[in-house]
């Protein structure tokens, strides 16, 4: 299954249909909600969203954007790393280059989506991502955002 694109530009549309025809309910469901683009659009106008998608990206873009309604502490961060602040876990992961990984070979060796520099990058952020959890440094929460 692909990803075939955000609902941006329909959300008027369908925002108008649901506010006629869906009486005093402040309830949405959106089972193949996607990157969250209508839930979030509800969810910014008080409904109370249900969302869900079967592709694991847009399952955690919705999280993010529906499921967390604030910046999580990183408490783990803070106390281990002496991580203090947003920028100081930004700078921390854009500190390194990955070596060779499966996200390097695949997306930018393969099929060229990103340049070999940028694939390194984001390998290193994915596998320091995953360091962190498994080492207990960030909850399920700060885990879906990273």
């Amino acid at each position: 299954m692909r990803y075939i694109g955000s609902k941006a530009s329909t959300l008027p549309i369908v925002r108008s249909i649901i506010l006629r025809y869906a009486g005093d309910s402040r309830r949405l469901c959106d089972p193949f909600g996607g990157v969250g683009t209508v839930s979030a659009g509800f969810r910014a106008i008080g409904y109370d969203v249900w969302t869900g998608d079967t592709l694991t990206f847009a399952h955690y873009f919705q999280r993010c954007r529906v499921g967390i309604s604030r910046f999580p502490a990183f408490s783990g961060l803070r106390q281990v790393m002496g991580l203090t602040a947003r920028d100081q876990i930004e700078s921390a992961l854009n500190s390194g280059e990955s070596k060779r990984g499966w996200l390097l070979r695949e997306y930018s060796t393969r099929r060229r989506f990103f340049t070999e520099s940028n694939a390194r990058r984001i390998e290193y952020c994915r596998s320091t991502i995953l360091a962190w959890m498994e080492w207990g440094l960030l909850s399920e929460e700060e885990y879906v955002l990273l």
